[in-house]
């Protein structure tokens, strides 16, 4: 099941969503999707460094660039809806 179909599932009239993602280095193709993110408010990232088919700063940026603030540097990355 991909994270669109998942958030696709959820219920109308939602308070907030909160996501986190711990793939074991698939984060960077679960994350590659902007709209999959149109759902979340807040997003919690376990990035695996030994497998994970992008940097930490790529993440990041990708994230950044949906719409989210990075809060804080501490595993796990922490973003919120700007």
């Amino acid at each position: 099941m991909t994270l669109e179909d998942a958030l696709a599932e959820l219920p109308g009239g939602r308070s907030r969503t909160i996501v986190k993602v711990d793939a074991e280095g698939s984060e960077c193709e679960i994350l590659a999707r902007p709209t999959a993110l149109e759902r979340v408010d807040v997003l919690l990232v376990e990035w695996h460094s030994k497998t994970a088919s992008c940097s930490r700063e790529m993440l990041i940026e990708r994230v950044t660039a949906a719409g989210f603030e990075l809060i804080g540097t501490a595993e796990p990355l922490r973003f919120e809806r700007r």
